[in-house]
C-alpha cells in the first residue's frame, strides 16, 4: 500500500510540475489579477432541486434494494471461490 501511494505521489508531482514547466513560457496560465472570485452564496436555484430531486432518487433506488433482497446478495458474494 505504500508503495502504491508513494508511486501515485510522486506520478501526480511530477505531471503538475511538467504541467508548469511547460505551460508557464507558453504563456498559457492565467495571470491571478484576471482571477474571478464569486461572492454569491447558497442560493434556491435549479441545481439545488436537481440536487434534492437526485437525493430522493438516490434514496428509493438504496430501499428498493434492500427491500429486494440485496443485502442478501451481497453476504452470497463475499464467500471463497
Amino acid at each position: 500500500m505504500v508503495f502504491i501511494f508513494v508511486t501515485y505521489y510522486i506520478a501526480i508531482a511530477s505531471a503538475a510540475y511538467v504541467v508548469e514547466i511547460a505551460f508557464g513560457p507558453l504563456g498559457l496560465i492565467p495571470d491571478q489579477s484576471s482571477a474571478h472570485i464569486p461572492d454569491q452564496g447558497v442560493s434556491w436555484d435549479y441545481t439545488t432541486w436537481l440536487n434534492i430531486l437526485f437525493l430522493l432518487l438516490a434514496a428509493a433506488l438504496v430501499v428498493r434494494f434492500f427491500r429486494t433482497g440485496g443485502a442478501g446478495m451481497l453476504r452470497a458474494m463475499g464467500g471463497a471461490p
